[in-house]
């Protein structure tokens, strides 16, 4: 097709760009925040080290998110879910 047309091929660079803001900034906050979250609760539980998440097996890591999940509560003291499911 035609310079300047309808279609063309990104470069690498462009596809690198999109996969690196394929996220809102809103997004990463909260996603942010969640993992600051996790990591609180690890210290505070006497859980491994928070900077060990990244490297927990899949089963460690499921362990520990149902208990993050089980344990979290609003601000007020309050259990954020009284359940878990398939866990």
């Amino acid at each position: 097709m035609a310079a300047g047309g309808r279609y063309r091929l990104p470069t690498e660079e462009e596809l690198a760009k999109l996969l690196q803001e394929k996220d809102s900034k809103n997004t990463k906050r909260v996603i942010n925040g969640a993992v600051d979250s996790f990591r609180h609760f690890l210290s505070a539980t006497g859980r491994p080290r928070p900077k060990d998440c990244e490297n927990f097996d899949v089963h460690t890591l499921k362990v520990r998110l149902g208990e993050f999940y089980a344990g979290s509560r609003k601000t007020m003291g309050y259990l954020l879910k009284t359940f878990l499911k398939n866990c």
